[in-house]
């Protein structure tokens, strides 16, 4: 490997993973990794490889070209739900073509692909309105979209599923979740009869019900951001709930690995990087590290963002630049000067000291949804 910066994947984390999410959803209940976005930056070749040998049936992506990357990658036979609300003719022949399930939020894609179908008749979701406000049908349309179907058999209806705009709430008073849910599960009669596939829970309904421990029968899942290991906390004071919600553990799929390139040695008073915006209050050693923007550590981490050396965290030194960063390791290394490739951690575990997604995204007032998805391909993913 050439390239001294990598995101090591742990695959065995993501089995750990799957299979602890697949224990707080009944085994009969509809359940869809989501492996958009290249998998969250993990790589939804590599990642949708281990989902499917764990025999996993469905995978949600958003593009179509996403779509495209699985089957092209030769994984025939799983389904794959596609999320792009915007289907137009070419999207819908490609749907047909590749046996792709759309999940429709509009009446115009119907239309769309009602004739796209006409010879390959083909499975599609609906997504209703819960109060994301986002994509979907409105409730009051449930009976319009029933006759539709009845009337139009070569698009069979398989599913219905919404979005959870505020999962962590579950627990409180007023909780927007719980709205939601009833309001789902209001329209539900509409379809009485079908064998429909319901879908409703992401990542934070899946840990907040089970944490809850609330009889779930309905609801099927779409796990996202927990697949990969980060679990984000829910809004209770409740301690029962809470040591549940401790005891669903999930482990970090990615660790963003980087080296010391380059050592600078500069007197107090003088300033690093752009702009000058850190100046040096004493003496100090700067650290250059072969990562920046354009890797996806953005610039938000300027003067704010910590990485792990020797087991400790150091502070970014002045504006992150394209293809470098630099860190102040003054400290450590009057203890044991520096060397040349010594290794840093971006994001991940050193010596029993950790950076998570969600710590770096606490820094920049951001989500670690971002965080994982803003590593891009110029660093390279090895795969363990």
């Amino acid at each position: 490997m050439l390239q001294p910066t990598v995101a090591k994947i742990r695959l065995d984390h993501l089995r750990h993973n799957l299979r602890t999410l697949r224990q707080q959803v009944n085994d009969d209940l509809f359940f869809c990794p989501m492996v958009k976005a290249d998998a969250y930056g993990h790589g939804a070749v590599q990642v949708s490889k281990v989902l499917i040998d764990e025999n996993v049936s469905y995978l949600g992506v958003t593009r179509i070209e996403e779509a495209q990357e699985l089957r092209s990658a030769g994984f025939s036979a799983v389904n794959i739900l596609l999320f792009d609300p915007l289907i137009d003719e070419s999207a819908a022949q490609t749907i047909v073509n590749e046996r792709i399930t759309p999940v429709v939020s509009n009446w115009d894609s119907l239309q769309v692909l009602l004739k796209a179908a006409v010879r390959h008749p083909i499975s599609v979701h609906i997504k209703l309105n819960t109060g994301m406000n986002r994509l979907g049908f409105q409730l009051g349309d449930a009976l319009a979209i029933s006759d539709f179907f009845k009337s139009n058999t070569q698009l069979k209806l398989e599913g219905l599923c919404s979005h959870l705009l505020s999962s962590e709430d579950y627990g409180t008073d007023g909780s927007r979740t719980k709205n939601q849910i009833e309001r789902f599960n209001s329209v539900l009669p509409v379809f009485s009869g079908l064998k429909l596939k319901i879908h409703l829970l992401n990542s934070g309904g899946i840990i907040a019900l089970a944490s809850h421990r609330e009889k779930n029968t309905i609801l099927g899942a779409r796990p996202g951001l927990s697949l990969y290991g980060i679990k984000a906390p829910l809004l209770t004071d409740d301690s029962e709930v809470q040591a549940r919600w401790a005891s669903i553990e999930l482990k970090p799929v990615m660790q963003v690995e980087s080296v010391v390139s380059h050592i600078q040695k500069i007197a107090k008073g003088q300033t690093v990087s752009y702009g000058g915006q850190f100046i040096a209050e004493r003496d100090s050693t700067i650290v250059v590290l072969p990562i920046g923007y354009a890797d996806g550590y953005t610039r938000h981490f300027s003067n704010k963002g910590k990485m792990l050396f020797r087991g400790h965290e150091v502070g970014v030194s002045g504006i992150v630049c394209m293809d470098f960063t630099m860190l102040d390791v003054t400290e450590l290394d009057k203890l044991n000067a520096c060397r040349l490739g010594e290794p840093v951690i971006v994001l991940g575990e050193q010596d029993q000291r950790k950076l998570t997604a969600l710590d770096l995204a606490g820094r920049i007032n951001t989500n670690a949804y971002e965080i994982l998805t803003n590593f891009s391909s110029r660093i390279p993913r090895v795969y363990t």
